[in-house]
């Protein structure tokens, strides 16, 4: 009876695919008319682990971005000391009735913040 001390385990070490080895055989399989289990035959790997392959770049593509945090709006400066103007801010903001226009007083300019984020939600 074989004892297991007497079994030298001689595993051949974890092959890694990098991600543009991985592509290409998921691309592969996409392309092509061929099975899975010939494709991996004919790569040297276990179909299972192009199986996983595939599932990870499926799931990678139905990610749906989320909407950013901040939405940046079109804006002009102009310099109100040079024109002569009071100091305010010129907001435009297009809504469902047409073109909101408002000027905001610039030593209030965090209440604006506010403001838009309520408009925009």
């Amino acid at each position: 009876m074989t004892q297991l001390s007497e079994i030298s385990p001689h595993k051949k070490p974890r092959r890694k695919h990098s991600p543009a080895f991985k592509a290409k055989i998921v691309r592969l399989c996409e392309e092509s008319n061929r099975s899975v289990a010939s494709i991996a035959r004919e790569h040297n790997l276990n179909d299972n682990l192009i199986h996983n392959w595939r599932k990870k770049a499926n799931a990678s593509k139905s990610v749906i971005p989320a909407q950013p945090a901040f939405i940046e709006l079109p804006s002009q400066v102009i310099d109100p000391v040079t024109r002569g103007e009071s100091q305010t801010v010129h907001f435009e903001v297009a809504c469902l009735s047409g073109i909101l226009k408002v000027d905001w007083p610039i030593d209030r300019i965090q209440d604006s913040v506010t403001w838009l984020k309520a408009l925009l939600s």
